[in-house]
């Protein structure tokens, strides 16, 4: 039996094996701490489990985080310059620190112009990508972050790296061959 994935857009930001038979898409929130506490334990199923691939979407929670779309809109403008995951990553780890300032220092450090970055954001030049994930995450009857979704159905359980991993397993039909972890030797 053949694994039909979930259709993804060119839109989309995804992030390992190009040969998937599991698709996790995520609809998260840059301050969301939720959507931050999640993002080790996606990259740990990546890294372990042979056979899946990640998309990222936007699901801006305005209303309780007030920098999470312009966060998002900073994600899109390094994803312009090729950076995304680089950029993704740093703004999970500072997500309960955003600020302007913080978002323009990332840019910096990226290599990215800060300039850039708020001339984009004051334009507005990103909002439209990041609005176009929000709608399809309403229509999916996304509400919160992070919402997850394996190859198509709404994965409702702990962000544990046990139980989405299971999950992730049960996707597949059966149990996935797991990476073996390196040991590093200091």
């Amino acid at each position: 039996m053949q694994t039909i994935l979930p259709p993804l857009s060119i839109e989309d930001h995804v992030r390992g094996d190009p040969n998937a038979t599991v698709t996790l898409i995520e609809y998260g929130d840059y301050q969301c701490p939720y959507s931050a506490l999640a993002e080790p334990v996606i990259t740990q199923i990546l890294r372990r489990h042979a056979g899946v691939r990640q998309a990222f979407r936007h699901f801006p929670l305005v209303s309780i985080h007030d920098l999470a779309k312009l966060a998002a809109e900073t994600a899109e403008f390094a994803a312009h310059r090729g950076g995304f995951w680089p950029m993704h990553k740093a703004l999970m780890a500072q997500s309960a620190r955003l600020s302007i300032p913080l978002l323009l220092r990332l840019a910096s450090e990226r290599g990215l112009s800060p300039d850039a970055l708020q001339d984009a954001l004051f334009s507005g030049r990103f909002a439209a990508k990041v609005g176009h994930d929000f709608a399809r995450g309403m229509l999916k009857s996304v509400d919160g972050t992070p919402t997850l979704f394996i190859n198509g159905k709404r994965y409702v359980g702990p962000m544990t790296i046990g139980a989405l991993g299971a999950a992730v397993d049960a996707a597949r039909g059966s149990t996935i061959p797991v990476k073996p972890r390196l040991r590093v030797v200091a």
